[in-house]
């Protein structure tokens, strides 16, 4: 081969070396491809709103039975105007008359019972007469509590008490099974409220 020939022989190796180098180096600088955007995530479940629980309304608890039973008798048998006379003629009674609340007149009331009111037409001192009629527990339980808060009166039976709450004087008598409650600003002590107490237990009718 001929010295022309071989040097452009070696030239075009040479030429085609360096194209084929170019090309991995044109290969290697391909930008990669690029990566996928993200996919908006799934949405986070709305939370679930739970409907209040119907709790049942708790039904009023029916009210206790009131104390007593009621008396089938009026103010003329507690006191007859004749007692009522002999005691002290110049006392009246009152028809439009109710027991002031938080009294023991008011108690009597509330256990089905009955009060009276008389006034003294001149000096207007007043004198309620209450009765009521009680079973055996009832009538314990008060007798326990006036045991604690007033003073047994031996002339008024075995089963009475007597004492004085803001100045007016109230005299208490059990008989059967019946409470008999006097007030008055005129007892002052026992004795001014036994003729009362006793005509109001001699009315009672059989129980």
């Amino acid at each position: 081969m001929s010295r022309a020939l071989r040097i452009r022989s070696s030239r075009l190796v040479t030429i085609s070396a360096v194209a084929a180098a170019a090309g991995l180096l044109l290969a290697g600088c391909t930008p990669a491809a690029e990566d996928p955007e993200p996919t908006a995530s799934a949405a986070a479940p709305s939370p679930t709103v739970e409907a209040p629980s119907s709790t049942p309304t708790p039904s009023p608890s029916a009210s206790a039975e009131p104390a007593g039973t009621p008396v089938s008798f009026g103010c003329d048998d507690v006191l007859t105007l004749d007692e009522m006379y002999a005691y002290n003629p110049n006392f009246g009674r009152q028809d439009d008359y109710a027991p002031a609340e938080g009294t023991a007149q008011a108690e009597v009331v509330a256990e089905q019972g009955l009060s009276c009111q008389w006034v003294n037409l001149t000096s207007g001192v007043t004198i309620e007469v209450g009765v009521s009629q009680l079973d055996d527990d009832e009538i314990v339980e008060r007798h326990e509590a006036l045991q604690a808060s007033s003073n047994a009166v031996p002339t008024f039976g075995p089963e009475g008490y007597f004492t004085v709450v803001d100045g007016v004087g109230e005299a208490q008598v059990f008989s059967g099974p019946y409470r008999v409650v006097a007030t008055s600003t005129a007892f002052v002590e026992p004795g001014e409220a036994a003729e009362i107490v006793q005509s109001a237990v001699d009315g009672l009718p059989a129980a």
